[in-house]
């Protein structure tokens, strides 16, 4: 290659990079999900909430106040504020990259036939009637809660929902706080609320949910085992957190941290209160 023939091709590099200097910026701005602060992750979280709300034909909510008998969201609620007290109160992590002490995690019920749940950034859980009438027991839904919280909370779901959108994209929404009208917001409420995770995440993520169980409550630690025995194809949740080998035997074998302090219960059903009270009898 001649002199002349370097220059002009040095030239042709330097006419690229700037005719598209844009694509040199999105990878230099580009952050590792550590970085997306929760602060970042509550205005996310903000602004699904009210994508959700909004978008009435993708998602029908159970109403939530009256006149309507809102007993099945009081109920779930206890029970998902008990799973996550210590996750809400956050004492371990920084003073400057903490969850808000003054905002609740909130359940929200989709009236569908779909057999799914899923956690938003932030905290906030949602879950279908027909998912919640396959259940039977408390025991069972505390799994699902408890699985749930700790996907959002151990930031496995901000890695996953990094791997499906691009950082700067999502930044952009929050600081833009973008209404629910807007297409990336539109195209981050579905990815999440059908993001499918990896096998190896998904027992990752048992382990956090089963010493959560352990060391919030009595409820026993099984409460996945009847939902895996009624799997099918037609469980999203179960797609979209698929299971690895022997999941049922590793759950019944896995040693919590906590062990001594694990419980047996699985539904307050015999006082007349619990799970079929307040939720089966409600929803059927």
């Amino acid at each position: 290659m001649t002199k002349t023939e370097f220059r002009r091709l040095c030239g042709f590099f330097i006419l690229l990079s700037c005719l598209f200097p844009s694509c040199h910026r999105e990878t230099a701005m580009s952050i590792p999900p550590s970085e997306f602060t929760k602060d970042q992750r509550e205005t996310l979280g903000q602004i699904v909430e009210k994508s959700i709300a909004s978008n009435t034909s993708s998602f029908q909510l159970l109403p939530n106040e009256a006149p309507y008998d809102t007993s099945v969201y009081w109920f779930i609620q206890t029970l998902y504020d008990q799973a996550t007290n210590v996750m809400r109160v956050d004492h371990q992590s920084p003073n400057d990259n903490r969850w808000s002490s003054d905002r609740s995690w909130k359940v929200h019920v989709l009236v569908s036939d779909e057999i799914n749940a899923f956690v938003i950034p932030g905290g906030d859980f949602y879950i279908t009637t027909g998912f919640l009438l396959t259940m039977s027991e408390e025991y069972e839904l505390y799994y699902v809660l408890s699985f749930e919280a700790n996907l959002m909370n151990e930031g496995l779901l901000l890695e996953r929902l990094f791997s499906e959108i691009n950082s700067n994209k999502l930044t952009d929404v929050v600081a833009r706080n973008l209404g629910p009208d807007n297409e990336d917001v539109t195209k981050i409420t579905r990815t999440i609320s059908n993001l499918a995770f990896f096998p190896e995440e998904v027992y990752e993520n048992d382990q956090y949910a089963v010493n959560t169980i352990c060391n919030t409550a009595q409820w026993s630690r099984f409460g996945l085992l009847p939902i895996l025995e009624t799997f099918d194809d037609n469980m999203e949740w179960l797609t979209y957190r698929p299971s690895y080998d022997e999941r049922g035997e590793w759950l019944m074998n896995f040693q919590p941290a906590s062990l001594a302090d694990c419980g047996i219960v699985k539904t307050n059903n015999p006082s007349g209160e619990g799970y079929q009270r307040y939720v089966l009898d409600h929803l059927n």
